[in-house]
This record gives C-alpha cells, structure tokens and sequence, in this order.
C-alpha cells in the first residue's frame, strides 16, 4: 500500500479522524457511524444456471432482475450508494488518498460475504484493476484493497492476473447504460487460466449497470473461468 509524503506527514502530526463525525478514527470510519450504514444487500441470480448460486438470499436481501446475457452465476451488493456515509466514505477512499478506509469498508463486504455465501473450496478473489495510468495517478487501487483485506479475514488467494488494457473514461460520468457498456466493452484481459473447479469472486466497490463487472468477467470466461460471481460494496 503506497501514502503520498504528504499523507504520511499529516498522519503523524494529525490524528485521524472519522470522515462523518470527526471523532477519533484510525480508518477514517468510526463504529458508530459504520453501525448507521444500512445492511441491505442485494442479489442477482442469473436465470439460465442449473447448479446452485454460490450466494443465497438472507432475510435481509433484495431480490433483482435475473442475470440475462452475462457469465457471472451471482452478484452480492453490500449496501446502497445512496446512502450519504457510503457514498462521502467510497469519495474518500477513491479520490481523497484513504486507502485505510478500505478496512471498514471491507469488513461490510465480509459480514454480506459470510452471511450469504455456501462454503466451498478452491475459491479466488479477483479485484477489478485499474488501468496503469490511472492505478500511477491514484497510486492503488481502491479494489484491491479492498479484495486483500476480505483475502485476508477468509485465507483466500487473491488473482492478479486480470489486466485493463483499455483507459475508459469513469463509468460514474456516464449516465447513459448502452454508452457504459460500450465504454468498458473489451476492456479487460486475463492471462492465466483457472484449476480444476476454481471458483472466482469478482470485488469491486461500485457498480450501477454491473456493465464492468460483466465486461471483467468476459474476459475470465475467456481464459476458461465458467464458476464467475462477484461482491460489490454498493450499488
């Protein structure tokens, strides 16, 4: 994990503080403000599987629209974006050089994770990448630290081997759903292909069309990936 000089300096000077509140934090994220965050996950299924989702519905999930011309068997979102601390935290951590709000922020996606999924062996994780430009300008890549610490609170292994090849502009400046999807269209590649019933969790911390996350795992299924799912912070 990489911190500017900067944020380094100010770190050590300055205590961290709770983004929403502005008590004393060292992610950035207090408990009281994370307990405020809704816990409202929401699944998608795709309807043309025969074998059973890797995530289940608990008493708290929303229900979407099937899956429908994708490769990905399931979809888990944690929570809302429209949810003002979700959406000031992911800012944050994105844009505002927080990468340690990705701890909070992935113990949301770990408590959704262990609540619905049915355990099972040979499981990956596998961040959405940045493109290298980008990944130089921000200097990480909110997704995979986010992929890291729930790699790290499971003992599962992380793949790396997915790659942007395609600079796109920010799907969140894109309002329009066929120009999203046209606008990470062939964006990604993979470069190893899976072991025998390898299953591969997709982590990524927004999706509004789930158009990337469908486009990344394209790009698995290419390689020979067929068990696809992914977990989204929010939606």
């Amino acid at each position: 994990m990489q911190y500017s000089l900067l944020q380094l300096l100010k770190n050590i000077c300055i205590p961290n503080q709770c983004i929403i509140c502005h008590t004393l934090s060292d992610d950035n994220l207090c408990d009281t403000c994370i307990l405020k965050i809704p816990h409202k996950p929401k699944l998608w299924i795709n309807s043309h599987i025969t074998q059973p989702p890797l995530f289940r519905p608990t008493a708290f999930t929303e229900i979407q629209y099937p899956l429908e011309n994708s490769h990905l068997i399931t979809v888990l979102s944690c929570t809302l974006f429209n949810d003002p601390i979700i959406r000031k935290s992911i800012h944050y951590l994105k844009y505002k050089n927080l990468p340690q709000l990705s701890n909070p922020l992935g113990g949301l996606m770990l408590r959704a994770i262990t609540q619905a999924i049915r355990l099972q062996s040979h499981i990956i994780l596998c961040p959405i990448p940045l493109h290298p430009k980008r990944l130089l300008f921000r200097t990480y890549n909110q997704s995979d630290l986010l992929a890291q610490y729930i790699a790290s609170q499971l003992r599962l292994p992380v793949y790396t081997d997915l790659e942007r090849i395609k600079n796109t502009p920010q799907q969140m400046k894109i309002h329009d759903k066929s120009e999203r999807i046209a606008n990470v269209k062939e964006a990604f590649i993979a470069h190893s292909k899976p072991t025998q019933n390898d299953i591969i969790i997709l982590i990524d911390d927004v999706t509004t069309t789930l158009s990337t996350i469908n486009e990344a795992a394209s790009a698995l299924y290419k390689k020979g990936f067929r068990n696809i799912h992914a977990v989204i912070l929010a939606h």
